[in-house]
């Protein structure tokens, strides 16, 4: 098989994108100005995924498997945000995170689209933590039925990473370690630290979260260059990846009263537990 040539880079959030001046308040917002520029750049489509959740008056209710009868994490709904754009025909998806960027606007990336021909994913080793894992913060994925296959699979299968770090990254490794070499093939390049300015990919996850704004405004302003317009917000952000639709759509299944109570009631803890947060820090400085 030759290497695909229709490609989507895809990102994927329930938080909106800006064109205007809360785009430098928002690392979504500066990381979409810089992946849909490079997307653009080579001649590949881009999509970002608004997640459309059900709502309460205290919050949105979590994403939730009907099947496995479990609340998802967030980044879990990047399985359907892929899916879907496969759905759309796409010989190849390109997945990054919201906190991820394509560092090297002028790097080479013909080796990733070389290695799908015989590979169903590409991505980073997820160095430092783990030597042999992806991390699933950035990962490339062929068009192919088993591939789709895999992805509504993780998410009907009940798992103990269901809320747990790191969510649908480990029962993806998971399933890596007992299948064929054809599944995956993993690329040794930094991501969690900027170590030369020809790196490719530049992460930076939960354990550095106030370096976000910061660093992708540095990556920007440096290059004189500023957020997406609002004609780019238009094109290139959609609102129609429903979650509780396609878990219907994968599980078939129709939530029970069961089901919506334990939504419900999750939310509020979760709203509970932000809430003490907030509270926290407000007085801790006081003390």
């Amino acid at each position: 098989m030759d290497a695909p040539r229709r490609i989507c880079v895809v990102m994927g959030d329930t938080r909106p994108v800006y064109g205007d001046e809360r785009a430098w308040s928002s690392y979504p917002s500066l990381t979409f100005a810089i992946n849909e520029r490079f997307a653009r750049q080579c001649g590949w489509d881009f999509r970002y995924e608004q997640y459309q959740i059900a709502e309460m008056p205290w919050g949105k209710l979590e994403a939730y498997s009907t099947a496995a009868m479990q609340h998802r994490a967030p980044t879990w709904v990047k399985l359907m945000a892929v899916d879907q754009a496969l759905e759309l025909g796409y010989e190849a998806v390109l997945w990054i995170d919201t906190d991820c960027i394509f560092y090297n606007h002028e790097a080479d990336w013909s080796d990733v689209l070389v290695q799908l021909s015989t590979h169903n994913f590409v991505g980073w080793v997820d160095k430092p933590f783990n030597d042999n894992d992806l991390c699933a913060g950035f990962f490339a994925v062929r068009n192919r039925p088993e591939v789709r296959n895999l992805l509504k699979a993780l998410w009907l299968k009940p798992s103990m990473f269901h809320w747990k770090q790191f969510h649908e990254q480990t029962e993806l490794n998971s399933f890596f370690r007992r299948s064929g070499p054809e599944w995956l093939w993993l690329i040794d390049e930094p991501m969690f630290s900027l170590e030369s300015e020809s790196q490719r990919l530049y992460h930076i996850a939960s354990f550095d979260t106030l370096l976000r704004i910061p660093k992708f405004t540095e990556w920007l302003v440096s290059r004189n260059l500023g957020p997406a317009s609002a004609e780019v917000l238009d094109g290139m952000v959609y609102r129609t990846l429903d979650v509780d639709l396609y878990d219907l759509k994968w599980s078939g299944i129709e939530p029970g009263a069961l089901d919506r109570i334990r939504r419900i009631l999750w939310s509020l803890r979760s709203f509970g537990r932000r809430t003490a947060k907030k509270i926290y820090r407000s007085i801790r400085p006081l003390k």
